[in-house]
């Protein structure tokens, strides 16, 4: 779902110096559409930002290099020293890391039609199950793609408002959370969320909320929410996770979309959507066969919706707020 890119000097040196005119144009073409145009790939550097972007482009395919380079930064992120590797690298050496996919200018030039069909196929922005995979096989591939959101990211955020509502339903009533089907799948998702986060070395928190009435009217019942959340979060207590409730109005409404959040150095980088909630597996620790799908959110409109985010949710005083 979210996939890195990265350059040799000598690649981008060869690019300016030693390529015809017409071969210069075909892999600028080949980087611009298969990779800068992706909206789930990323540009990852070996050194700093400022030495990587100062090559010389004077001369040769100089001014080409200069356009590929502007379109470059714009794919750039400062990912954090825990993410020690690349998905795919530019290079026209050999000697390349396993596991690497690595495209050289034979390679583009050859082959670029064939590579261009693997990357439609198989980097797709979004997860969705597959029928053709066991159950296993899906949760492990569903797994592998939130790993990625957290392996670039050094903070996650996860937002459901439903669990608190789902709690304190079934301790209102059933009493035990296993004996309740909504609020078992909730602590089966969230165990499954817990193993992906576990040894990530992220910062983590969750974002929920309750209209004020469902508050006042689970509080009137003798129900003790806070430690009710706290026995439903428990599974993170090797991990850490901050809790954040929100009841008013104006939260809680945001609240309403699904998220998954990853930030990097407290700036927002990447937000996936799932309309139907994070209650992604079931009571039976099956996945939920109507909730199929995580979406990439296209960064343009992900970052209005973060702007939106910091006003109404991230930098207001939460009704309940504790760290497991």
């Amino acid at each position: 779902m979210i996939y890195t890119f990265s350059f040799d000097t000598n690649f981008l040196n060869q690019f300016k110096n030693d390529l015809k005119v017409n071969e210069a144009t075909l892999i600028y073409q080949f980087i611009n559409n298969n990779f800068i145009q992706r909206q789930n790939f990323y540009l990852k550097t070996n050194e700093k930002r400022k030495k990587f972007f100062s090559i010389n482009t004077n001369g040769g395919n100089g001014p080409l290099l200069k356009t590929l380079l502007s379109k470059l930064s714009k794919k750039y992120k400062n990912f954090p020293k825990k993410l020690k590797k690349t998905d795919f690298i530019f290079s026209n050496l050999k000697d390349q890391k396993a596991n690497i996919k690595l495209f050289s200018h034979k390679d583009i030039l050859n082959n670029h039609i064939n590579i261009e069909e693997d990357l439609e196929e198989n980097y797709k922005p979004f997860w969705q199950q597959s029928n053709k995979l066991s159950e296993q096989a899906n949760k492990r591939s569903l797994a592998r793609n939130l790993e990625r959101v957290v392996d670039h990211s050094d903070e996650v955020f996860l937002v459901d408002r439903h669990v608190p509502r789902a709690m304190c339903k079934c301790k209102s009533s059933i009493k035990k959370f296993g004996d309740d089907r909504r609020a078992k799948a909730y602590l089966n998702s969230l165990e499954y969320f817990s193993s992906i986060l576990k040894n990530k070395e992220s910062k983590n928190r969750f974002f929920c909320g309750l209209l004020n009435t469902e508050l006042n009217g689970f509080n009137n019942e003798g129900l003790n929410i806070e430690s009710i959340l706290k026995e439903a979060f428990l599974t993170f207590k090797d991990i850490g996770l901050f809790v954040h409730l929100f009841t008013k109005y104006e939260a809680y409404e945001k609240l309403h979309e699904r998220l998954i959040i990853g930030l990097i150095k407290d700036e927002f980088f990447v937000m996936l959507r799932t309309e139907k909630g994070l209650d992604i597996l079931d009571e039976n620790y099956n996945l939920n066969k109507v909730k199929k799908k995580f979406d990439f959110v296209r960064e343009e409109i992900a970052y209005d919706d973060w702007q939106d985010w910091n006003e109404t949710i991230r930098y207001r005083k939460p009704e309940i707020e504790f760290f497991i």
